[in-house]
């Protein structure tokens, strides 16, 4: 009986850290965001460097790609564009 209530416990330990991991994970991936319209000359890279002053450029032309639903790498002037932005850069 005790055993059965101690796995049982266990258990519940293990779902409740799985839950609060999880949770600390999405305020972690969450980021703020911005509206931009895309000008002659603008690139994913360029949008990328720009919206992002940290971190490799890389990651943020894919975040992009990811927000707006881009395949490739093909942007055209007047696309209007989720672009991440660093809060404590704004």
């Amino acid at each position: 009986m005790i055993f059965g209530a101690s796995i049982l416990t266990i258990i519940g330990i293990a779902i409740a850290s799985g839950q609060l991991a999880g949770a600390s994970d999405v305020a972690q991936t969450a980021s703020a965001t911005e509206m931009v319209t895309v000008q002659a000359g603008d690139s994913l890279w360029s949008l990328a460097t720009k919206a992002v002053l940290t971190g490799d450029p890389r990651d943020t032309v894919q975040r992009i790609r990811e927000l707006n639903g881009i395949e490739g790498s093909v942007i055209a002037i007047g696309d209007r564009l989720v672009v991440p932005v660093d809060p404590s850069a704004r």
